[in-house]
Formats: C-alpha cells, structure tokens, sequence
C-alpha cells in the first residue's frame, strides 16, 4: 500500500469516528482506539481518560441524552513509519443538550498505529480555542432582564434536575442501574466551600453520582465530610428527595426576585463551571430550589 493509500485510510479512521460518534454506536467506536488509548481534553475543565473502556464510558456518558455533530477538517497527517503515524485536525461541533448548547473550535492532535492492517488511534488530544455556550430557553433569557416589583409571579425554566441525599451512593446507584435500567453515571467528589452569611460555614466535601433520564438529571449526593446541608437533612431526615434544580441564565436576577417573595439563600458558591445557590421557600413542601447558571467560558488557547 502506498504512502497516500495509507494516509486516506487514516483520513476513513476518522471520519468513521466522527459519525459513529454522532450516531452514538458506542461498541463500534471503541473499535477506533487502541486498547490502551489516551484521550486529553483541553476544555473548561481538563480531563484525561485512559484506556478505550474508559474513554467509551466517559464520553457515552456525557452524551447520554445530547445531539452531537462533529465535523473534522483540514487534515495534517504524516507517517512516521510503516505502522505509526502522526495528525492535526481542525474541527468544529454542536452539542444540543437538554438546557443550554455548545458550538465549540479547536484542533485534534492525534497519533496512530497499524494494528492487524488497521490503523487506530492511540493518542487524541483535543484542545479548545473556543466554546460558545447558551441556554436553549429564550424565555429564561429574557425573564431575568425584567425588574423585579414584586407583583410578578418569581416563573422558572422547567424542573431540569432531581437531587436526592443518601447514606451510601454506590448501594444506591446500583439499585438505580439494576432495577430502574438509569445509567452511565459520572461519579466524582466535589469541595464547597460553606458561606457563613448563607449557610454552614466550612468545608464540605461530597460525592456527587450523576445520570439522565429522559431530560431530567439526577443527582445522587453523600456528604464525606464536614457540617453541611447535606448532613443536617440525613440526621433530620434520612434519605430523600432534597432539591429540585433549574438552569437559568441570570441567578442573580432571579435571587433577587425570590427574595422579594420570601424566599431566602440558604447556601451558594461561585465555581469556575457554574455558579448555584439553594432556595428554602417556607411553602416549598420542605424541598430545596437549587438555581443554577452555567457560565460562558472567555476565549482560551492552548
């Protein structure tokens, strides 16, 4: 096979992983990674997945109920012997998720090698030039611009997640996998740090265990440690339903249009991802509202 017959079946490996990825036939794209691939992400939050097993659960997850389009271009492929080879794509891609959108641009370096005549990846790093992000509700847009006088009824966007505080996340999310068919779930501890003017003050670390159904979210959460919300609901409580989440474009506008109805912060933070605050309204039935914004990240290089 010649050198240009082997840069266009390079050229097929991809264009195969574009499209199964976008039709999401997980089984036959983990088929375009060698088994101990590397996939680097150089998004808003950096990330490095090992092995295709690992790669396939990871991203499946993440695009478990979102319409995906990836394009490829400009192709720079070089062979660096008869089974390696090395190459730099231009790309571009939509993400349609059930409450905001992504148009992203960057470049795929990647390096390749012939295993039993096929050629695979072995390396993908994909490093973000830009990610534009906005919420698929207009109406969410818009409400926040209007000033509160108090007479206005405090409208949110639909119920978009369901949280619910438990004792033991991974009994749980096996019960949920194995009777309720919910899953992948992206599991993964978070750090928050207490406000003393809105909530408990301190540290607080969480597991945080995440899935899809239909477009709703749920989030599973178990304090590991420090005082918190959290901990206070199982000791008052036990397990159950703790909060209902909304995606909005404007938490500030509309904390402030729910203070107006009575209903105070009882805990926030503002993180590099997105910035969230929890509501307790007294009519609520006991249920914390959980607003969150997702933020749109600067212009960022590599």
């Amino acid at each position: 096979m010649s050198k240009l017959d082997e840069i266009e079946e390079i050229k097929k490996l991809k264009a195969r992983y574009f499209r199964l990825l976008d039709q999401k036939r997980w089984e036959e794209w983990e088929d375009v990674f060698t088994e101990d691939a590397t996939v680097h992400l150089m998004t808003r939050e950096e990330r490095l997945w090992r092995g295709k097993g690992e790669i396939v659960r990871q991203i499946s997850s993440a695009l478990v109920n979102a319409t995906s389009i990836h394009h490829g271009h400009m192709p720079e492929i070089e062979l660096t012997g008869d089974t390696t080879a090395t190459g730099i794509w231009a790309m571009s891609d939509y993400v349609l998720f059930a409450d905001r959108t992504l148009k992203g641009y960057g470049h795929y370096e990647e390096e390749y090698v012939k295993e039993n005549g096929k050629w695979k990846i072995k390396r993908l790093r994909l490093t973000r030039l830009r990610e534009e992000w906005c919420s698929n509700d207009e109406k969410a847009k818009e409400a926040p611009q209007m000033k509160a006088t108090g007479k206005e009824k405090a409208a949110l966007p639909p119920v978009t997640q369901i949280g619910i505080v438990v004792k033991d996340i991974e009994k749980t999310v096996q019960f949920y996998t194995s009777v309720l068919g919910l899953g992948p779930w992206d599991i993964r501890d978070g750090e928050i740090q207490g406000d003393p003017k809105l909530g408990k003050p301190g540290h607080i670390v969480c597991r945080f265990a995440r899935a899809k159904s239909g477009p709703i979210e749920i989030e599973l959460v178990q304090p590991l440690k420090g005082e918190s919300l959290y901990t206070e609901f199982l000791r008052d409580k036990g397990e159950g339903l703790h909060h209902l989440g909304f995606f909005v474009t404007d938490i500030d506008a509309e904390l402030d249009r729910f203070a107006q109805k009575g209903a105070r912060s009882i805990l926030g933070q503002d993180l590099p991802v997105c910035k969230f605050a929890y509501l307790a309204p007294e009519d609520s039935g006991g249920v914390i509202l959980e607003l969150l914004q997702w933020k749109v990240p600067v212009q960022k290089t590599a």
